[in-house]
Parts: structure tokens; C-alpha cells; sequence
């Protein structure tokens, strides 16, 4: 297991466990914040923030299986890691301009072929720092302390807001 993909299963982002599976697919799906909820209000308040694309190419890579030969198969997929930015999805996985096209390609064919190979070309590219920030936001997120009680902490404080609101008046509009 990769120095990135024991961050990620240290900070509860992601449990795999491909041997003892009870589903014969092990689908990752990427958060995005969404209005509305728990992480949508958390990424308002600057509490969070979805992880990188380059994050979930750098897990899926430690996770794949190297080759389909031999009529092997695999168990692994993904879904979610582009969602239209709009009034519903407010932040996503992503990159920068430079960047996103090519991880976006990458994860369409890991989809379609979920094996190593279908990202080594994005594992390659060097073409801006994303790669090496998302990397240094990782490590930096297990610095910060279980993930889980982080967000146990950040959904009271969600609580104790909506309780509040729901005691607001508003002005009629006029």
C-alpha cells in the first residue's frame, strides 16, 4: 500500500478490502459539497474541501489490479468524479485548467478498464504542481487528527447552526 492511499485509509476517507469484500463490486465515489447538506454547509464555512483528482488517480493506481490477462477480472470501480458545478453541486474533486482534462480522460478509461495501465499516462504528467499540492493536502489532513471525529465535530456544529436558523424570522420581500 502506498504512503498516499494509508493517509487516505487512515483519515477514514476510503476503506478497501478487496479480499474479504461482501459486494463483488467496490465502487469509490468522490465527495463534492452539495447544497443542502453536511459537507455542502462544511466547504461554506471553510471546514472542507473535496479531495483532488489527482487524490483519486493516485488511490485508484495503489488499488487497481495491473492487467486483466488471463481473463481475469476486477472489482474496483468509480463513479461521480466529474459533477457539473451549478446551484445543487457547489464544489468538486477537480484540478486546474492545465491538469483536469487529462485526469478527467484518465478516470473515463479507468472506468471503462480499471487497471493500472488505463492511468499511467495522468501518473506521468508533470505538466503543473496539482499532483504534488494534492499529495501535500493529504498529509497535511492526517496531521489534523482522525478524520472521523473531524467530522463529528463539524456535523454538530452543523446542527447547532440549522437548530439556530430554524429560529430566525426573515424579512418578507416586498
Amino acid at each position: 500500500m502506498s504512503r498516499i492511499s494509508r493517509v487516505f485509509t487512515e483519515l477514514g476517507l476510503v476503506e478497501l478490502n478487496r479480499e474479504f469484500a461482501l459486494h463483488p463490486t467496490q465502487m469509490v465515489f468522490p465527495l463534492s459539497a452539495k447544497a443542502g447538506t453536511l459537507l455542502g454547509w462544511a466547504q461554506q464555512q471553510g471546514l472542507w474541501e473535496p479531495l483532488s483528482l489527482w487524490s483519486l488517480v493516485r488511490l485508484l493506481a495503489d488499488c487497481a489490479s495491473p492487467s486483466l490477462e488471463g481473463g481475469r477480472s476486477t472489482n474496483l470501480s468509480i463513479s461521480w468524479f466529474d459533477a457539473e458545478i451549478g446551484e445543487v453541486v457547489r464544489a468538486r474533486p477537480d484540478g486546474c485548467d492545465l491538469c483536469r482534462p487529462l485526469l478527467l480522460g484518465a478516470l473515463t478509461t479507468f472506468r471503462a478498464r480499471p487497471v493500472v495501465s488505463s492511468l499511467t499516462e495522468a501518473l506521468k504528467w508533470r505538466g503543473c504542481d496539482c499532483g504534488s499540492l494534492a499529495d501535500e493536502a493529504a498529509l497535511r489532513a492526517r496531521g489534523e487528527g482522525d478524520f472521523r471525529k473531524r467530522l463529528v465535530g463539524i456535523a454538530r456544529r452543523w446542527e447547532a447552526d440549522q437548530a439556530s436558523a430554524a429560529g430566525r424570522t426573515t424579512l418578507p420581500i416586498l
